[in-house]
């Protein structure tokens, strides 16, 4: 399809409805800035909607809405290549760029530009986010289930550059670009998730937060200089190894948490020196909880704080001092 800028929207539609008609197939939309008077509906299955990549433009020419530029309500369908611009436009901070309501979802390769509010909004289920730039003001946001958000650049988001919510469950987020975000990944009331390889550093307030989670993976993020690297409430039985958290503001990990191992992370500042930290700054802080496992940590500088029952909490064997004494190991 070619762009006009006039009734661009309705000739976009008009091809999605010829094409699900035929039980699906792939809308190639060409070079050009095209302008959505209304949202762009994916109402039948299987529909392809490709761009030709950054050089495909599609313009919001109405007030915002939460519906989404471009609006999937249906099943296996893909939005690929192209750019969603609400620059034409106000917007508020509950629009949406692409919305994702039927199952089997897939977008990637788009990029949104513009927009005050969600980039991507996924609420259905196994949908698959994969090499998008979605830095916005809120990036992806996640409440549906099986949702895999991969290698996306979320970077500068002045909210969540990820959000998981509504009980999400069963969600990989992996190798995403979240740096300096207000939060890089956020993960509320959510199950059975893995946060793997991801960079959330220098985040105004968490690089990754969790509240309210159980049976969580964290495991080799990237978290430097945000004011709390890893930060947890609420939550239990929990996996956080061999994440980063370099030259933190305030804490390294902190949290609230049962039942859980927290072990092979590195969170230190500075050169690693007991003058490198003030008071009220942590290298991991286990505010409450119990039968947790803290250990092999590489802390420099300031051991564990545990304000929680010493006796039902296992810390041992941190990387600290040179000495060896409880929580220290040389």
């Amino acid at each position: 399809m070619l762009c006009t800028g006039q009734g661009d929207d309705d000739a976009i539609n008009n091809a999605i409805q010829q094409v699900g008609s035929m039980g699906g197939g792939e809308i190639v939309l060409l070079s050009g800035t095209y302008i959505a008077s209304t949202p762009i509906m994916v109402q039948s299955p299987n529909i392809s909607l490709r761009g030709n990549g950054s050089s495909t433009v599609i313009q919001r020419g109405y007030s915002g809405s939460d519906i989404g530029i471009i609006n999937i309500t249906s099943d296996s369908c893909t939005v690929s290549a192209l750019i969603t611009d609400s620059s034409l436009v106000s917007s508020a901070s509950s629009d949406r760029e692409i919305t994702i309501r039927g199952i089997n979802c897939t977008i990637k390769y788009c990029k949104s530009i513009n927009t005050i509010g969600h980039a991507i909004h996924v609420a259905s289920d196994n949908a698959t986010i994969i090499y998008n730039d979605a830095s916005s003001t809120k990036g992806i946001l996640i409440t549906g289930n099986n949702p895999k958000i991969i290698d996306n650049n979320c970077t500068s988001c002045t909210m969540n550059a990820i959000e998981l919510n509504n009980s999400s469950t069963n969600g990989i987020v992996m190798g995403n670009n979240c740096n300096a975000s207000n939060c890089g990944i956020s993960a509320v009331t959510c199950k059975s998730v893995i946060i793997c390889g991801n960079q959330c550093g220098n985040c105004n307030d968490s690089g990754i937060s969790l509240e309210r989670g159980s049976d969580i993976t964290i495991v080799h993020n990237i978290c430097d200089t945000s004011n709390i690297g890893v930060s947890i409430m609420e939550s239990s039985r929990l996996t956080v190894q061999g994440n980063r958290c370099y030259d933190f503001g305030t804490i390294g990990i902190a949290g609230d948490f049962s039942v859980s191992t927290i072990i092979d992370n590195v969170c230190y500042r500075g050169n690693g020196l007991a003058s490198n930290y003030t008071e009220e700054q942590q290298t991991i802080w286990l505010i409450a909880g119990e039968s947790n496992v803290i250990t092999g940590n590489y802390i420099k500088g300031k051991d564990v704080t545990n304000s929680a029952e010493v006796s039902a909490n296992t810390i041992v064997d941190n990387y600290v001092f040179s000495s060896h004494s409880g929580g220290e190991i040389s």
